[in-house]
């Protein structure tokens, strides 16, 4: 379905009269010109988690839309005309830029290159513009852009984001708007107060899924994880109706397939997330099961079998699980230690013998982790039905107490990439050059073509064992990617001898999981061809010699960020970094 047009029935420039009470019960009458507003989505650079070589075979443009922004965007005023423009699919042209009166970006840090690209063409164009997002909220002073047009937004937007709109609009908005600058002590809002987000602003059918979220915030605090830092501990939920308005949202752009609940612990609240699921299901039943669902959980879930019955009854077919390592000391050192409690092993099989497609982030490099650490995880993955892992090596990010730990002890290098798929950015307990050869090793061994396909057989081979998913792929959808998953798989790769074998067994093993089958064979092609034409490179180049930050006080800038040699971020001009 294409884009709608979002502007008014008053041209540019007319008189537009609205008055409307926000939910923080301040009413807003605005007479003036129309407000056009252009929403920028910053490039994702290519990563294992990008599906760049995959999505093509799908005819599509990338993985999922801007949540946050198209949330956002519901809490704009509604007399403002609204122009979305997602650089992972599109390019952004100078007029697109010129006819706006504002610019909205958001980033998570992966995205901070685009981001100030972004931002210095904004300079140039003399636009104003208000940034927000993870990157934003996360980032330290020095990281961000000082320009008294660029204002900065930090932290969840529910029961904030409408006053600053107010106060921008009589201009007399904080160019910094944080919990303090707004003497505002709601730090984690009530999701009850979250808008629908404007699904009508995408072309829906560029995005291999779309997404919504039904909480925040997790109860655990694993120690590289920032998610507890900007979200708390504490899942908040959206109320289950909410939800199912958001999916009837989706439902009326004409989109079918599957949908990401980006949760990054969709059972932290276990009552509500229940709660959750028995309106789900008679939704999906009354709808003709349009969507298929997949989310993050943690691998404790895997003992629950009725929650995984009823996650398969609601179109759950996939499963994000931080598995990390094997090694219960390794957990632990990452205080981790929820994941000690299932066997990873049996808790992948779990979950597939539920119908339920696991994929698993895996890391290398914990102070825990020794020499042996590598076969370790290969043996284990080579074990069970998680064809797709996402194998990293630790990365300390900002505002983890891992960051705040490796400070202390003089171990600190600086930033992170933030897609992990690169050097350590902290003196490792291992030889940091055994720790990236043994990753290299690692990576090539689990995306050679026969070993991943072996474990996506595994999972064919558990998922006879549940009751078909109701959800079905679109027809059309999965003719055109069967069609060039053959044509690029079967008949141009360097895999494709193994690839014929893989299909011939699922035909053997479980014909009727043969839709499943292809899923799995269209990721194969991006992890496989990414990991070596990306990634093995850029790790077989020599490791920079870094010197650790030494300890700063507390809130330095320098405490919070150093930025390596090879690792630039774009200033947005001379004067202004």
């Amino acid at each position: 379905m294409d884009k709608k047009n979002t502007e008014l029935q008053a041209g540019p420039g007319q008189e537009i009269s609205t008055t409307h009470e926000d939910e923080v019960g301040l009413t807003v009458d605005v007479r003036k010109k129309t407000t056009k507003a252009l929403l920028v989505w910053p490039e994702l650079p290519k990563s294992h988690w990008s599906s760049h070589y995959s999505l093509p075979m799908a005819n599509k443009r990338a993985n999922m839309p801007p949540l946050g922004l198209i949330t956002m965007a519901a809490d704009l005023p509604k007399n403002w005309g609204l122009d979305l423009a997602d650089l992972n699919i599109e390019s952004l042209s100078d007029e697109r830029m010129d006819k706006a009166d504002i610019i909205f970006v958001s980033a998570m840090r992966s995205q901070r290159r685009s981001f100030h690209k972004i931002l210095k063409r904004a300079n140039d164009h003399k636009k104003t513009v208000v940034t927000g997002g993870p990157y934003v909220t996360t980032a330290s002073e020095d990281e961000l852009p000082q320009q008294d047009d660029i204002y900065i937004f930090k932290g969840e937007m529910e029961g904030r984001f409408l006053k600053f709109v107010q106060l921008f609009e009589r201009g007399d908005a904080p160019r910094i708007s944080d919990i303090e600058t707004c003497n505002d002590k709601i730090s984690h809002p009530d999701m009850t107060k979250s808008p629908v987000p404007r699904f009508d602003l995408l072309n829906v059918n560029d995005y291999y899924m779309l997404s919504t979220q039904f909480s925040r915030g997790c109860p655990h605090n694993c120690e590289f994880c920032d998610i507890t830092k900007m979200l708390g501990r504490r899942p908040r939920t959206k109320m289950p109706q909410q939800i199912l308005s958001e999916l009837e949202a989706i439902y009326n752009t004409g989109f079918r397939g599957s949908v990401m609940m980006v949760d990054d612990n969709i059972n932290g609240n276990p009552k509500k997330f229940k709660a959750l699921l028995d309106e789900l299901i008679p939704w999906q039943e009354e709808h003709g099961y349009p969507f298929g669902f997949v989310s993050q959980i943690t691998i404790s879930a895997a003992r629950k079998k009725e929650l995984l019955k009823k996650m398969h009854k609601a179109g759950f077919g996939g499963i994000f699980l931080g598995i990390e390592t094997p090694s219960k000391k390794s957990l632990l050192s990452m205080n981790k230690s929820h994941n000690t409690h299932v066997d990873p092993l049996e808790g992948s099989e779990e979950f597939a013998r539920h119908g339920i497609e696991v994929t698993a982030g895996l890391i290398v490099g914990a102070d825990g982790d020794g020499p042996e650490c590598f076969q370790e995880q290969l043996d284990f993955l080579q074990k069970s039905p998680i064809s797709v892992a996402m194998i990293c090596i630790l990365l300390a990010m900002p505002n983890t107490d891992l960051w705040t730990r490796l400070m202390k002890e003089g171990r600190l290098y600086g930033d992170c990439e933030g897609d992990f798929s690169h050097f350590p950015n902290f003196k490792t307990k291992l030889p940091e050059r055994e720790v990236v050869d043994g990753y290299k090793w690692l990576l090539t061994n689990a995306y050679k073509p026969r070993n991943y396909f072996d474990r996506a057989l595994r999972a064919i081979e558990l998922h006879t064992e549940a009751p078909p998913l109701h959800y079905k792929y679109p027809t059309g959808m999965a003719l055109k990617a069967l069609i060039n998953s053959i044509w690029r798989q079967g008949i141009r790769s360097n895999y494709r001898l193994e690839y014929w074998r893989y299909l011939l067994k699922t035909l053997q093993i479980s014909p009727k999981n043969f839709p499943k089958a292809m899923s799995y064979a269209i990721r194969a092609h991006h992890m496989i061809v990414h990991t070596q034409r990306d990634v093995l490179p850029r790790l077989s180049r020599p490791i920079p010699i870094r010197e650790p930050i030494q300890p700063q006080k507390p809130n330095s800038p320098q405490s919070l960020t150093k930025k390596s040699d090879s690792d630039p971020i774009p200033s947005h001009t001379a004067d202004t970094r």
